[in-house]
């Protein structure tokens, strides 16, 4: 079914913010989309469709999503500036798991640094991108989501795993609740980040830590080997803590990427 402008909008406005919102039945990328408009006074500018053809991935990677899916960007302003905002997108993963326990019971963890674990496999993946706004001390923020709603065959033999609501839900929630839950879930907690910090989340992330303890490989560029170490959770800038011949380092989410071993 083609997402319903006026229940999403209405789903919206109940949440207490203030957000424009645009629905298509198709795009290409809602976060290019919403890269390419001006700014809003509004609290959010929502962007959802039903079918994304080339998604925005992590590392230049793209993504097409079958039709009935749920992908949405979000686009905010943040009054700091993007040196700040490290372990932003580690909030992100917080706020759709909180979303997704409160509307759909799931129990969800959280594996650095974008990916949604359900029962050890993915279920939603996220990119938050930010940019500076010229002459000013503030951010734009454009954050990308996805979760596989309806069981793929495809999806499950990608990377770890994927698995989808249809799997986990005896019944699901229609996704325009579920995207009015989560945005709202975000612009909570991106205000409470501008106010305090990572340390407002550094427990919330711990007990959802997927990578906890696990011995991982890190995957660098062409020029870097593949790595064996063990994770010792997120220090207070985002970066990932890894363990190897006696010693333990930060890593950040733009040099690796992490398979668990």
């Amino acid at each position: 079914m083609t997402l319903q402008h006026n229940v999403l909008q209405d789903a919206l406005h109940a949440s207490g913010y203030e957000c424009v919102l645009e629905t298509f039945d198709q795009l290409p990328s809602t976060s290019e989309y919403l890269a390419q408009l001006e700014a809003t006074n509004a609290d959010a500018h929502v962007v959802a469709c039903d079918w994304q053809t080339q998604g925005n991935g992590r590392r230049g990677k793209s993504w097409d999503t079958a039709p009935g899916n749920i992908t949405f960007s979000v686009r905010t302003i943040a009054p700091i500036m993007p040196a700040k905002l490290m372990g932003l997108s580690l909030v992100t993963g917080v706020s759709i798991a909180q979303a997704l326990n409160e509307i759909c019971g799931l129990a969800v963890e959280l594996k650095w640094p974008n990916d949604v674990i359900v029962q050890d496999r993915k279920l939603c993946g996220l990119l938050t991108e930010l940019q500076s706004t010229q002459g000013m001390d503030s951010t734009t923020i454009v954050t990308g989501i996805g979760i596989n709603t309806l069981e793929n065959d495809a999806v499950k033999q990608m990377g770890i795993g994927g698995i989808s609501l249809q799997e986990v839900c005896d019944v699901i929630p229609a996704r325009e609740q579920i995207i009015a839950t989560i945005v709202a879930a975000l612009l909570k907690n991106y205000g409470l980040f501008y106010q305090q910090g990572w340390h407002a989340f550094s427990e919330q992330w711990a007990s959802r830590d997927y990578l906890a303890g696990k011995s991982v490989i890190l995957h660098g560029d062409d020029q870097k080997p593949q790595q064996e170490v063990k994770v010792q959770g997120i220090d207070d800038r985002g970066a990932l803590l890894v363990s190897d011949n006696g010693s333990t380092r930060a890593v950040y989410s733009g040099e690796v990427s992490v398979r668990v071993n």
